[in-house]
């Protein structure tokens, strides 16, 4: 599951994947005021939604072809799509990567462009006009560290401007305005995550 709140929305939103031997995951949202939920079914056919960030006034979300364990996919490609939440409407959808089966590891740049990972492929969106408008290979896959077609890419933004990411194993660092990776750790590492004063935290193996 995946989870944002959007303190300009007074909202949390949660992405989900589905239970044992289904497939299609939720759009939930919480609104913080009442605590009143709302659900949102099929928002993409037959995937669940593993990771979302805000931009452009709208919620963007990656989603994944697999479902709750112990059923095959449906879809082909894993999505990103678009979310208004003033209209409760989806404003689009479209592969980010040919092909990927999941797309997760969102991020919003200091510029307000949109980073997320595709199969070992790091893409930038812009989602003013609603378009890729960048791709760079990262790493090859690693089924080691991809727990059940749910989980690879892990991204948040340094206070410094610069991207932190783990995927396949290693730690790096993306220039958002270059798109130059640098490798600070090459295996073992797993999700990721940076407290208010910038220290970079994640999972050694265990």
């Amino acid at each position: 599951m995946s989870a944002l709140g959007v303190k300009a929305l007074n909202k949390v939103f949660y992405g989900t994947v589905p239970d044992y031997g289904t497939l299609g995951g939720v759009l939930a949202i919480v609104d913080g005021s009442t605590g009143a939920v709302k659900i949102h079914r099929d928002v993409v056919e037959d995937q669940s939604i593993v990771s979302l960030a805000y931009a452009d006034g709208m919620v963007i979300g990656g989603t994944s072809v697999s479902g709750g364990l112990g059923i095959n996919p449906k879809a082909k490609e894993g999505k990103l799509f678009g979310w208004n939440p003033k209209t409760a409407h989806k404003v689009f959808e479209l592969s980010p990567v040919p092909g990927a089966k999941l797309v997760s590891g969102l991020v919003v740049s200091p510029d307000g462009k949109l980073f997320g990972v595709a199969d070992g492929v790091l893409f930038v969106f812009d989602p003013a006009h609603q378009k890729i408008i960048a791709r760079k290979k990262l790493f090859p896959v690693d089924p080691q560290y991809r727990h059940a077609g749910w989980r690879d890419a892990m991204t948040a933004l340094h206070p410094d401007g610069s991207i932190y990411a783990t995927q396949s194993g290693r730690l790096f660092r993306i220039d958002p305005k270059s798109l130059d990776i640098k490798v600070l750790r090459q295996k073992d590492a797993q999700l990721m995550a940076i407290d208010r004063d910038g220290r970079v935290y994640f999972r050694d193996v265990t």
